[in-house]
């Protein structure tokens, strides 16, 4: 009985986790670069139906720092951005935030989804 009850209770959590999907599209390795400036680049998929795709505002958390990213051209669910890494940094972590907008019954709502921590090397 207790291990029905479990799967039931964890059952939405599962569905729920599985909503936003995010490839990161950036190598773990880089080479140092003269002006610092790094590119980032994720893939971002969902599920959820009532995403508004039009809606989305994404970024690169680094510390509590957001950067905007930009879509990449010719493609739909693709993001990059540039990052500075200082010349005394050889190791940062970074993750992505995906803000967007819902649509369902009544308004509009606000929404979020953030992926896991990654980690950029930089070698010289």
């Amino acid at each position: 009985m207790r291990k029905r009850f479990f799967w039931l209770a964890i059952l939405p959590v599962l569905v729920a986790g599985c909503a936003a999907r995010f490839t990161n599209l950036t190598p773990g390795v880089m080479s140092r670069s003269t002006n610092n400036l790094y590119q980032v680049s994720v893939k971002f998929s969902s599920r959820q139906q009532t995403l508004d795709w039009k809606t989305i505002q994404a970024y690169v958390q680094i510390q509590t720092n957001l950067i905007p990213m930009e879509p990449t051209p010719f493609m739909t669910n693709r993001w990059e951005a540039y990052i500075y890494i200082p010349p005394s940094v050889n190791l940062i972590s970074y993750r992505y935030l995906f803000k967007y907008e819902t649509r369902a019954f009544g308004p509009r709502k606000q929404d979020s989804a953030a992926s896991q921590y990654y980690t950029l090397k930089i070698v010289e």
